[in-house]
């Protein structure tokens, strides 16, 4: 079973998680926000990242619950076999393991999605087909990651 990642984060140099998407193969959604530091953000997050925040009063999450919550939500949803996390950036897996204190159930397996596996007019067709929906918006890039997702054959 796939489960498509995204976070957004304070800015690359140190990045620190302020939310994490995860859009499940069968339609499945989380989204969660933690608390961040507004002082150690780039100018970007501010602008961009910020303001898409708070919108969904049930996605705050306290640091140290973020864990249980993640864990909470993939046992709800998994079946038999592995869980595969699909990211495309190796920030998204770093804040993820970082999400769970670095204590990676062995039923959680990465998968990591090259850009060749992102059919870019899918994406562009994803966020003009659902206008409320935003780029850099951790749920709204997972689900467009999970529409446009195409692997390849061998």
């Amino acid at each position: 079973m796939r489960v498509f990642i995204d976070t957004e984060f304070t800015d690359f140099a140190m990045p620190e998680l302020i939310s994490l998407g995860m859009a499940g193969e069968l339609g499945e959604e989380c989204y969660i926000e933690v608390p961040f530091a507004m002082a150690r953000c780039s100018d970007f997050v501010r602008d961009v990242v910020v303001p898409q925040l708070g919108k969904d009063p049930h996605a705050f999450c306290e640091a140290e619950d973020l864990r249980e919550q993640i864990l909470k939500w993939l046992q709800i949803i998994k079946r038999d076999d592995p869980i595969q996390i699909c990211y495309d950036s190796e920030y998204d897996w770093g804040l993820f393991v970082q999400g769970l204190e670095g204590r990676v159930p062995d039923w959680i397996e990465p998968c990591w999605i090259r850009s060749s596996q992102i059919n870019k007019l899918m994406l562009y067709s994803y966020f003009k087909t659902h206008p409320d929906e935003h780029e850099h918006h951790a749920l709204a890039d997972a689900k467009a990651n999970r529409f446009s997702y195409r692997p390849r054959r061998s």
